[in-house]
């Protein structure tokens, strides 16, 4: 509980109405006199009575009581702030690094699951293409292989003028280029047919790597979100445990501030009674029909207030 300031104000306004005797009349008048009206600086009165700097002492009292409650609520909660670095932080950096190490690994792990299956894939194929490169090699072969032997057999069996060997020389360097271009141009088909045929499988395993690396993405976000969520609450419970218990610091306090509150509150109602039953007491003298307090206009009245002062010292 905490303990505000609070100055319990004086009443500023009084009127005091006092039974008067009647004016003495003579023979001559035929109505009464207008009625007496007294005035008193309320204010006034007040501090100067016996007990107003008793007043005063109870009110400087509950001050300190109230400054000392504040004092040690701060020193409590000063006390418990160092132990609040023993928090976790919300988003530790232990945490993203594991969850990135998690997501790194998953992310391989799949992509080598993936790749496998497209190299299972793609070496099937490789067989086939390689088969079939094979026997249109055998074709070619079969085509120019016998020219090729029998020109070479001619090149090393026959008497040959220089220009006649030229001639044969450049016949077969002819063949072997157009089978090796024959056989360049078919590996050229396979190997197109080869990509094509694998690249919509490369595209199906890249969509499901994009869908996949989605899908861990959310599952480790709600992961972080969990564990941050354990953090916060593990966190709020420290500090709720470290919080200083108001009642704890200052229930002794609040309760010697409201005993003196009551004082205060006892020993005001007393002055103000005793300054009304003088301010009657002076009204019934002098005849006044009633008493007006603190008055802030010009009023053709008696002021009454050293007359009442003048009886705190009687």
């Amino acid at each position: 509980m905490s303990i505000k300031r609070t100055v319990i104000p004086l009443m500023v306004l009084l009127v005091l109405v006092a039974a008067t005797g009647c004016f003495n009349k003579t023979a001559q008048q035929d109505t009464a006199a207008p009625a007496g009206i007294g005035v008193i600086d309320l204010n006034k009165a007040v501090e100067v009575h016996p007990k107003y700097q008793q007043l005063l002492t109870l009110k400087k009292e509950l001050n300190t009581i109230v400054a000392q409650a504040e004092v040690e609520q701060q020193q409590a909660a000063a006390k418990a702030k160092p132990q609040a670095g023993g928090l976790l932080p919300p988003d530790g950096a232990a945490l993203n690094t594991a969850l990135e190490q998690e997501f790194k690994e998953k992310m391989a792990a799949k992509q080598a699951e993936l790749q496998q299956t497209l190299a299972a894939k793609a070496g099937d194929l490789h067989s086939k293409l390689e088969t079939e490169l094979k026997e249109y090699s055998s074709e070619v072969d079969q085509e120019y292989q016998p020219q090729i032997f029998n020109l070479q057999l001619k090149l090393k069996t026959v008497q040959l003028s220089q220009e006649e060997l030229t001639a044969l020389q450049a016949e077969v360097q002819k063949l072997q280029q157009i089978r090796s271009e024959k056989l360049a141009i078919k590996e050229k088909e396979l190997s197109e047919r080869m990509n094509a045929s694998l690249a919509p499988e490369q595209a199906a395993a890249e969509q499901q790597l994009a869908a996949y690396a989605k899908e861990l993405q959310a599952e480790l976000a709600q992961k972080a979100a969990a564990a941050s969520a354990e953090i916060a609450a593990r966190n709020q419970a420290s500090l709720d445990s470290l919080a200083p218990d108001p009642g704890a610091v200052t229930g002794q306090l609040a309760q010697q501030a409201g005993m003196k509150r009551q004082e205060i509150q006892v020993l005001e109602e007393f002055i103000l009674q005793d300054v009304r039953d003088k301010a009657a007491k002076i009204a019934a003298e002098r005849q006044l029909d009633s008493v007006i307090a603190n008055v802030q206009v010009n009023v053709s009245a008696m002021d009454i207030t050293e007359a009442v002062i003048a009886e705190f010292k009687k």
